[in-house]
């Protein structure tokens, strides 16, 4: 486990939400959704929902899915978006109880940054298992270097582009509490990736070269995405 607790976790994801309000996030939401040809008979795996925004996409197209956090603040919220869809409360680093086989798609967003390096090619080995022949991972995650300024400065430029500098400010204004609660446990995401049992932020390369060693084809380059702060992979099941 990382050095972060579960109690850091569920005030994290209490604020999560506010997110979804700014640029770089609904940027890396639909390049994820943009990795997918979803409609009605599609199934998807959200493993690291958190508070199910992708979710929440994915069930507009028609296709159905599941998601699974940790966390009970994270899927507490989800329920609240998306009663009726099924959701799971586990650690990733446990065997996951779905069958083989079992998706189109395996959406994990985000999360894997967080979990022990020890771990993470058992769960990767995981998502192969529960893909469909012919299935695909698609995977984000923050990378070395992690900067959440960026992100909110990215965010305020477009910001202005779009709705102008006085519009700007005023939204700035009202949001100013929970956005710099998210910023400061984003910082603290980044010190603790400093600390023996922190974080541990992807390197350059490092996803697609675990993608490949568990075992899917296809993988692709990486994509740079939320404000250069995380990158994109994908890679499917033989």
């Amino acid at each position: 486990m990382s050095s972060l607790s579960d109690t850091f976790w569920n005030e994290y994801f209490r604020l999560y939400d506010i997110l979804n309000k700014v640029y770089p996030y609904q940027d890396l939401m639909k390049s994820v959704m943009a990795e997918m040809d979803l409609r009605q008979g599609k199934t998807v795996l959200d493993a690291g929902a958190g508070t199910g925004n992708l979710a929440v996409l994915i069930v507009q197209t028609g296709a159905e899915v599941v998601v699974l956090d940790s966390s009970e603040v994270g899927m507490g919220i989800f329920k609240k978006k998306l009663p009726n869809s099924k959701a799971i409360l586990q650690d990733l680093k446990d065997n996951i109880p779905l069958p083989d086989e079992s998706f189109d798609y395996v959406c994990c967003i985000n999360t894997l940054f967080a979990i022990d390096p020890e771990h993470r090619q058992k769960i990767c080995r995981e998502f192969y298992r529960m893909l469909k022949p012919g299935g695909k991972l698609i995977m984000t995650n923050l990378s070395v270097g992690y900067k959440p300024i960026r992100i909110y400065t990215s965010h305020m430029i477009e910001e202005v582009k779009c709705i102008g500098l006085w519009e700007a400010v005023i939204n700035l204004v009202q949001l100013v509490g929970p956005t710099l609660k998210m910023f400061y446990y984003s910082q603290k995401m980044r010190k603790s990736s400093g600390s023996a049992r922190g974080l541990r932020f992807l390197a350059s390369g490092e996803q697609e070269s675990l993608l490949r060693d568990c075992g899917f084809s296809d993988v692709s380059k990486e994509k740079r995405l939320f404000a250069g702060q995380a990158v994109l992979n994908s890679g499917f099941r033989v």
